[in-house]
């Protein structure tokens, strides 16, 4: 605010210094005053208000952007905790977690034996035949990734919550199986480096 100050104070004390200050009796003295001032202060003041408008709109832009990433968060916070229970309730079935880490053995054998394809089929015929379910977590996973990217804090108190509410070794049996859908896998969000 300063600096718009002196800016503009600049030209008017060197005219007064240079001209001084009166009331002129001639048209000619208020027409060559006029014109200085029009021609040197008001590019100055055009730039300052455009400077201070670029300021603004930068300001409204950062502003909408938080909002989007907030109401982004938003909805992922709420499809993580309206899919946890069901979630929950698939794994904890003794016969789901069994078939899981079942499926998980005969991907990595044919991994091992160089049969990605098999590999990939595999864990894809587990994952068709418990659609619902796995589609859930995929959709969990990737909300909690959208506010990890977000760099939001609600994404520590998400995971919190799914650990509190999910053992940990069936959310690494989760967590296996969506990896498992793809030839080299993928970081986990759950287990960050």
């Amino acid at each position: 605010m300063v600096f718009v100050v002196i800016v503009i104070a600049l030209p008017i004390a060197m005219y007064l210094y240079q001209f001084g200050f009166g009331l002129w009796s001639s048209h000619a003295d208020w027409g060559i005053m006029g014109s200085y001032f029009g021609g040197v202060l008001g590019p100055i003041i055009t730039s300052i208000s455009l400077a201070f408008l670029a300021i603004q709109i930068r300001a409204q832009t950062k502003q909408r952007s938080e909002e989007a990433a907030l109401h982004v968060c938003f909805e992922c916070e709420l499809d993580i905790t309206s899919y946890i229970p069901k979630v929950k309730e698939f794994i904890q079935r003794g016969e789901n977690s069994e078939r899981i880490k079942q499926v998980l053995f005969e991907r990595k054998r044919r991994v091992e034996e160089g049969d990605l394809e098999g590999a990939i089929s595999a864990v894809k015929a587990y994952v068709n035949e418990n659609f619902a379910a796995i589609g859930m977590w995929v959709q969990i996973d990737a909300s909690l990734r959208t506010m990890q990217r977000l760099k939001m804090n609600k994404f520590k108190r998400m995971r919190t919550l799914l650990f509190s509410e999910i053992d940990i070794e069936h959310l690494v049996l989760l967590d296996s199986i969506r990896e498992g859908m793809t030839a080299e896998g993928g970081p986990t969000c759950l287990f960050p480096d």
